[in-house]
């Protein structure tokens, strides 16, 4: 081992401290007016219920309590779970959004494909809580995936790509105006 003297006076390089970059109300509102369908409504669970993305994409159905207006986020930063309030500007669009979800699930189902995949041994314990549609994903992909592991084909939620680039797009648009 070769001893490399001039090593001992080196100074650790310091971290810089970026700010993050906030945007005002009326900044918020130009981005929101160029969002539209699903991206629109998951962002208004990012912005107004303070989820991050993929809090918001792994909400289950079972985990959107209207009753006391609010959202269980489930294994959230530090593997906790926390609630948080759901915002009541946004419940008439999540609750027809939610009945989207439902008949897409119940077609799912007659084609034999309507389960999704359990966190932990649930599919153990439940057996059918798979089929269930409280236990699908709020904001389920188009397509279906295969889980390697079970063979399960099911809907996986939207990827985070799909919501990033549609916060992109609509930030460059409010730019340009």
């Amino acid at each position: 081992m070769k001893n490399f003297g001039w090593m001992d006076d080196l100074v650790k390089a310091r971290k810089s401290i970026r700010l993050p970059v906030v945007f005002t109300k009326a900044e918020v509102r130009e981005v929101f007016s160029h969002l539209e369908g699903v991206p629109k409504l998951v962002c208004s669970l990012l912005y107004g219920a303070e989820l991050r993305l993929n809090e918001a994409l792994s909400l289950r159905i079972k985990d959107i309590d209207f009753e006391h207006r609010q959202v269980i986020v489930r294994e959230a930063k530090g593997d906790k779970d926390r609630i948080t309030a759901l915002p009541q500007s946004i419940v008439p669009e999540l609750k027809q959004h939610l009945n989207k979800v439902y008949l897409q699930h119940k077609e799912d189902l007659k084609r034999g494909k309507g389960k999704t995949k359990l966190p932990y041994a649930l599919a153990g314990k439940y057996p059918n809580a798979d089929s269930e549609f409280y236990w699908q994903f709020a904001f389920p992909a188009d397509k279906f995936i295969k889980d390697e592991n079970s063979d399960l084909i099911f809907r996986f939620h939207i990827h985070e790509s799909t919501i990033q680039k549609a916060i992109k797009t609509a930030v460059k648009k409010s730019e340009d105006i």
